[in-house]
């Protein structure tokens, strides 16, 4: 065997060790994902404005936690604090939001400048990657049926597929039916929805800082880099087994 050959497999090795380790950590950021509890987000300029409204969460048993980020410390990264306090931001996090107490938590957080959706974000983002996913397999088992690798082509695929299969169980345990339109042919409503989100993963990015939210973005996009490197693996991983043949 030629020393070239010898380099390829190692290079195959290393590849296929390195796609294993971020599919392993791609599955573990979709875990704390998923484990994430909270359902919405409400953003105050004026902390003022919150003053009574844990009260009335607590009447209706709405499970409410405020922070009053002028004052709070314990974030998930440095925040300034002097331009904080002048502005008196606040940020109210519920969770355990069903569709019968929705109506009422919409009410009493109807003069909130940000609302972020978080179950539909992350549902949103479960179905973006699932159907990625879907189609990575879809594509190794085409290029298997061609004869190219067959053997690397249906790992590959099982891969892809675990992965689908798992996105697909996640997306369907909270699906967000009263964000959704009433009807797939609701053209205007799916435009909406899409408009809607763009802005809600904006306002995701911008206050990543934040309490919990942190949480929410540090998953999705941990959760979204290590999918696409493992994709990028595979295609690495399949263009090296190829040569070898």
């Amino acid at each position: 065997m030629k020393i070239s050959k010898y380099l390829r497999f190692a290079a195959a090795y290393i590849v296929g060790m390195m796609l294993i380790i971020h599919s392993k950590r791609f599955l573990e950021c979709l875990n704390e994902l998923n484990a994430i509890e909270e359902n919405f987000a409400y953003i105050y300029s004026d902390a003022a404005l919150l003053q009574g409204k844990a009260e009335q969460c607590e009447k209706r048993k709405i499970d409410c936690e405020i922070w009053n980020i002028s004052e709070s410390k314990d974030l998930c990264a440095d925040l300034d604090y002097s331009d904080l306090a002048q502005h008196g931001m606040a940020l109210a996090i519920l969770k355990g939001i069903g569709v019968f107490n929705c109506q009422e938590t919409e009410y009493i957080f109807l003069d909130s400048e940000i609302r972020i959706d978080l179950n539909l974000l992350k549902w949103m983002v479960c179905s973006i990657m699932s159907v990625c996913c879907f189609g990575m397999a879809v594509f190794d088992l085409s290029r298997g049926s061609m004869g190219k690798n067959k053997s690397i082509s249906m790992l590959l695929a099982a891969f892809h597929c675990t992965f689908y299969i798992k996105l697909l169980q996640y997306g369907s345990l909270e699906v967000p039916v009263r964000s959704l339109p009433g009807a797939w042919s609701d053209a205007e409503g799916w435009r909406e929805l899409g408009e809607g989100v763009l802005k809600q993963m904006s306002c995701l990015i911008q206050y990543k800082n934040y309490p919990v939210i942190c949480r929410y973005y540090e998953g999705i996009i941990n959760s979204m880099f290590y999918l696409c490197f493992s994709f990028a693996l595979s295609a690495i991983l399949f263009k090296i087994v190829l040569k070898r043949k």
